[in-house]
Formats: C-alpha cells, sequence, structure tokens
C-alpha cells in the first residue's frame, strides 16, 4: 500500500492581530512575485483562447448550417479516439515532462486553429479538423494538469492554485463580454479560430519564460511566507 506522506504544519499567525491580516497575507504571498504572477498570465491567456473557443458553435450550425445531430457526432468521434491515445500521450508528456511540451502544444492547437479558419468548411472537414484540435487540446489540457504540481510550491499548492483561479477568472469575467461584443460587430464567427490562436500563441511565450524562470530556481518554486 502507499502511504502518504505528512505535509508541513501551516505558517503561524499571530494573534490579536486585524482580521484582514490572512487576506494581506494571502494576497502578499500569492500576488508579490514575478515567478508566480508569470504563471497566473500564462494561464489567463490560455482560458481566454478557451473563451473564444465559444463561438466555434455558432460557426459551424450558423454559418455552415450543420444541424446538431452532425455536429454532436462530429465531436464524438474524437473524443472516442481520445479513449485510445489517452496512455501513449500521457506516457510521452511524462517522458519529456509538460514544461517543455506546453509552448510546443499550444503553437501546436494555435496553427491548428488557423487552418481550421481556411479549410472547415463542411462536416468533414469538421471531423478532421476538430479530431486534430482534441488531440491538441488534450495534450495541453495534461501539460497544464501537472503543470500546477510543477511551478507552484507543494507546501501551499491548494493556496496557489486558488489565487491561480482567482486571477484568470476575474480578468475573463471583464473580457469574456467584450469578445462578446467583438463578435456581434464583426458578424463573423470564423474569426474565433483566429483569436483563439492569437491567444495560444501569447500564453505559449509567456510559458517560454516560466519555463526559464522555473529553471532559474532549480525546479524548487519559492515557498513565500507573509507572516
Amino acid at each position: 500500500a502507499v502511504k502518504e506522506g505528512e505535509y508541513p504544519p501551516p505558517d503561524t499567525r499571530k494573534k490579536g492581530g486585524s482580521w484582514l491580516a490572512p487576506i494581506h497575507a494571502y494576497v502578499v504571498e500569492c500576488y508579490s512575485k514575478p515567478y508566480y504572477l508569470w504563471i497566473f498570465a500564462g494561464f489567463t491567456l490560455y482560458q481566454l483562447g478557451n473563451v473564444a473557443n465559444m463561438f466555434r458553435l455558432f460557426h459551424w450550425k450558423e454559418t455552415l448550417g450543420l444541424d446538431l445531430d452532425t455536429i454532436g457526432k462530429m465531436q464524438a468521434w474524437p473524443a472516442l479516439g481520445i479513449v485510445v491515445l489517452a496512455y501513449p500521450i500521457g506516457a510521452f508528456i511524462d517522458r519529456l515532462g509538460p514544461m517543455r511540451l506546453m509552448a510546443p502544444s499550444l503553437v501546436l492547437w494555435a496553427i491548428i486553429n488557423v487552418l481550421s479558419y481556411f479549410f472547415l468548411k463542411g462536416a468533414t472537414s469538421l471531423l478532421i479538423c476538430f479530431s486534430a484540435i482534441t488531440l491538441a487540446s488534450f495534450i495541453n489540457g495534461l501539460c497544464t494538469a501537472v503543470l500546477t504540481v510543477e511551478v507552484f510550491p507543494r507546501e501551499k499548492i491548494g493556496q496557489f492554485c486558488s489565487a491561480n483561479q482567482l486571477a484568470h477568472s476575474s480578468i475573463i469575467f471583464f473580457i469574456t463580454p467584450l469578445i462578446g461584443i467583438l463578435f456581434d460587430y464583426l458578424n463573423n464567427y470564423t474569426f474565433g479560430y483566429i483569436l483563439s490562436a492569437a491567444f495560444q500563441v501569447l500564453a505559449a511565450l509567456v510559458s517560454l519564460k516560466v519555463y526559464a524562470n522555473w529553471k532559474r530556481v532549480k525546479h524548487h518554486p519559492p515557498v513565500p511566507h507573509a507572516g
């Protein structure tokens, strides 16, 4: 049987302090170091790419005229393929490491989105393009899931995962309506592929910076203590 390791004790808080002290400590620890701000920025750009992806359904239904039955089937087959490929893809990521694969997987996803902008014209091309998108997004999703363990301090991984979620969710809350307004103005749902690709390329560039920072700290993320 596998025995779970021991966890370090939580930071000692001074008694009698203001009720704002824990909030202040949280903000200082999570948002004062550039090392972590770069990580939060990368996750935010990645999620903004996913926001733009939401408009693909409108492109398939409204622009291409595909019915929901066809769209559902074209999405189901790639998902079945991922079930077969999940293990070898996971083993491949374990071998090379999520930090090394993060930027290439984002660039691959961006290239497929650009190709989809030009060549996705019907049910057959939807199956081909969405199969490639599903593969790229699955690789990237696995890298993202493992990445948190690599770049955040294990002593406070829950705290930093929450800070990451808070950071990009707050930004997406304000930007998502603007993206919707942009699509209303353009009246062109096909543009969603280009917008997704743009965010993914930016996320890839930021991930290179994150990788460089991670190597600089010798794979040991700093553990901040605000007291």
